[in-house]
Parts: structure tokens; sequence; C-alpha cells
């Protein structure tokens, strides 16, 4: 089946389960007001809830309440953080998971994404269905991008001339469910699943890939190719009870 199968299964998956029923996730109602939300945001991503991971599909969430929201923050409403959070905390950890293997890094790039995405928001301009959740997956990505990098952890795990030059070999995803291939392709070294999650679902060019991860575009495809050979054989490890 098509590679591009990858795409549908990570935007149908959404990502690790948190609970926001607990009034741990409540937000003060006086954070515009003090300095107090970077301590909200440590105290909601070191909840143990945070801890169960388990993949779901993502809530929907109507037009109306996206501008709502939005409406809110330009009202200065300390509640439209409690209601973005709600509705898009599982989604945007979905989208850093993509990228950050490590679960305490990936609590780290969530909070001060979050921590971004409160006090720029003003920045931002709704632009009908979608449009705050799009731009708030951008921030999520470029927060990954940003940890990577501070961790060098963005070139490929072996030299080039070190990496055998297999054929292109397409992932196999038929009969995969979405939340076995999101752990699989999280086995892949960071700079493989970077490039991988950038030119299939963030659909960049080498060019642009190049750009964001200070790599060369030839790099960018060299990565690519071994990312999906080295998916494939994860995948075939799976179905052969290896893995």
């Amino acid at each position: 089946m098509a590679f591009f199968r990858l795409g549908y299964c990570f935007f149908s998956v959404l990502s690790l389960t948190l609970s926001n029923n607990d009034e741990t996730f409540k937000v003060p109602v006086d954070i515009y007001m003090t300095e107090n939300l970077r301590g909200w945001a440590c105290k909601v991503f070191s909840m143990s809830a945070f801890n169960g991971q388990k993949y779901h599909l993502m809530r929907h969430v109507p037009a109306d309440r996206e501008e709502r929201i939005v409406s809110m923050f330009r009202q200065g409403n300390a509640l439209a953080m409690e209601m973005l959070y709600a509705d898009y905390a599982s989604y945007l950890t979905g989208v850093c998971a993509r990228y950050i293997r490590n679960d305490d890094d990936l609590k780290d790039v969530l909070q001060e994404g979050f921590i971004k995405i409160f006090t720029q928001i003003d920045r931002f301009e709704y632009r009908g269905k979608g449009s705050l959740r799009a731009w708030a997956s951008r921030i999520m990505v470029n927060e990954s991008l940003q940890a990577l990098r501070r961790q060098k952890q963005l070139t490929c795990s072996l030299p080039e001339d070190m990496m055998p030059d297999l054929p292109d070999e397409e992932p196999d995803t038929d009969g995969l469910k979405a939340d076995t291939l999101v752990r699989l392709i999280r086995k892949l070294p960071d700079g493989y699943r970077a490039v991988l999650n950038l030119y299939v679902l963030e659909g960049k060019s080498h060019k642009e890939i190049a750009r964001l991860l200070g790599i060369k575009p030839d790099s960018s495809a060299s990565q690519l190719h071994r990312a999906k050979n080295m998916l494939a054989q994860l995948i075939k490890n799976h179905q052969g009870g290896k893995l």
C-alpha cells in the first residue's frame, strides 16, 4: 500500500491520553495579572495522567468554538486557555510525539509550546475552521525541532559512508493499527524521524527541510530514503513477532 497512508494514520490517531477532569488543569483566573503561567504549565505536564500513553481519535472541535476561543483571548478571558488546552492538548501531544521520543523531553516541549501559544495568540489571525489548530501545530513542530537541535540529534546516527546503499523500499502499512505504526516510527533515529515527518506529514520539500534542520537538501533526501527502509524493516520485524 502507498507509503503516504502514513499521513492518514498520523492524522486519524492522536496522541497520548490527557485527562482534563482534574482541578490541576484549571487555569488560574488571575493568570494574566501574574507570572504563574509557567508554573501552571509545569504542574500540568508533571501530572501522572500524562504517562497514560494511549492513542485515540481527536475530538471534534466545531469551527464556531475555535472562533470563540480566539475572541475570548482577545478579551483577556483566562477561560480561553482552559478551553484551548482541553480541546487541543491531546492532538498537540501527538504532533510533538512524532518528533520527540523521550517522554520527559516531550513534556518540556509541550510546556514551552503551550506557553508560546498562550502568549503569542494575539498575533494569530483566524482564517476559518482548522486554522487555530494548524497554527498551534506549527508552533509545536518548531518547538520540537528546536529541542532536537539543542540536543544535536538531527543528524543520522551513522556516518554516510557506513550506511548500506539499499534500494528504496516502501513500508507496507496494510493491516497495521495506527498506534502500532506511531510506536514503530518513534523507534527511528531522531534525524530520520524528523525528515520523515516533515516530508510526509508537513508536506515540506527537501530544500525546506534542509533549511529547517540545518542540513543539505541531499542529506534530507538521503535520510528520508533510509528512514523508509528502516521503517519497512521495523514493520517486517513487528509482523514477524520480533518486536
